[in-house]
């Protein structure tokens, strides 16, 4: 397993096979480098419930629109990130890295 953690740009999905209960669990691909405007992202995401439309429409300039998008799909790419029904929100690995 610590090969998927130091190689973990060529591994899609990792995940895990529970003998006790028999069901595959998907374990994220830790890596906790940020920087301050992802950071600030995640927090937004974290306070309410947003759409990727009003988060690059509102996010006071800091970053362009373009940049919005690409940080989100890099989230969800790393599994910090998950968009249900239109809105975003924070995985328990994107809650991680905010503490």
């Amino acid at each position: 397993m610590l090969g998927c953690y130091a190689r973990s740009n060529k591994i899609k999905e990792i995940l895990y096979f529970t003998q006790e209960i028999n069901k595959m669990i998907s374990i994220p691909k830790l890596s906790f480098e940020i920087n301050k405007n992802a950071y600030d992202l995640l927090s937004t995401i974290s306070k309410k419930k947003i759409t990727l439309s009003e988060l690059a429409n509102s996010n006071n300039k800091k970053l362009g629109r373009t940049a919005v998008y690409n940080n989100i799909r890099d989230f969800k790419e790393k599994g910090l990130v998950n968009e249900i029904n239109g809105n975003l929100s924070l995985t328990d690995y994107g809650k991680l890295i905010l503490l």
